[in-house]
């Protein structure tokens, strides 16, 4: 898939200079949006190829999740992104340094998919939401299967990652920009064949993992929030 070429690249010395951006990105987030972290030891013990899993609050979601990965871990890093963000040369030209690879999956599922399972199986670590699209409020939303999918077929672990605070900094529909305290947690990676039995077809089987990841993820944000 000619799509998933750039990810695939090395491009030690570009990716250092993007690296270097994002680690002033997160000291400026620790420093005027509070940002803590946790769980980062749950990554370093992990080896790739792997899933990372957060629920979905805000635009910067992304940018502050990777921005906790070391370096090794941040450069064999990639996403899938909606194709209609990428679609001037300017767009295009970050996202393939940002090792995101522009499909619209809403149409285009199946290149989605695709360029997602290629980029596993090459050893890298897949950055997606669950949810699919940013949440109004905070809350937890229906999570699609795809993340199941691929970690199922490709027998890969997931990595849930639970996100708080963040839909008040710069929540979905909404122009503002506030100063409220943010929360990432690393959670515990789990492996599908942990969670499904011999005996369920392939529906139920993406079914839960997919309920198992949600569940982590909401365990994980009840902890936050006590």
């Amino acid at each position: 898939m000619p799509e998933v070429q750039g990810i695939l690249k090395s491009r030690t010395f570009g990716m250092g200079l993007v690296y270097t951006v994002f680690q002033f990105f997160n000291l400026i987030a620790r420093l005027i949006i509070r940002l803590e972290v946790t769980g980062k030891e749950n990554l370093a013990a992990l080896k790739r190829p792997y899933l990372v899993c957060p629920n979905h609050q805000s635009y910067l979601d992304p940018f502050l999740v990777t921005s906790q990965y070391s370096f090794d871990n941040f450069k064999n890093s990639f996403a899938v992104g909606a194709s209609q963000f990428f679609e001037s040369k300017f767009m295009q030209s970050l996202a393939a340094f940002l090792n995101t690879v522009p499909v619209d999956a809403d149409t285009q599922l199946l290149k989605a998919m695709k360029a997602s399972a290629v980029g596993l199986k090459h050893g890298k670590i897949l950055n997606i939401f669950p949810e699919g699209a940013r949440a109004f409020d905070g809350e937890l939303h229906e999570f699609k299967k795809g993340a199941a999918i691929l970690a199922v077929e490709l027998d890969v672990p997931i990595v849930p990652v639970a996100l708080d605070g963040f839909y008040k900094v710069w929540g979905r529909s909404s122009g503002k920009i506030s100063f409220s305290k943010t929360q990432i947690r690393f959670g515990k990676p789990f492996f599908p064949r942990e969670i499904i039995t011999a005996e369920m077809n392939n529906e139920a089987r993406y079914a839960a993992v997919t309920e198992h990841l949600q569940s982590e993820i909401e365990r994980m944000l009840g902890e936050m929030r006590k």
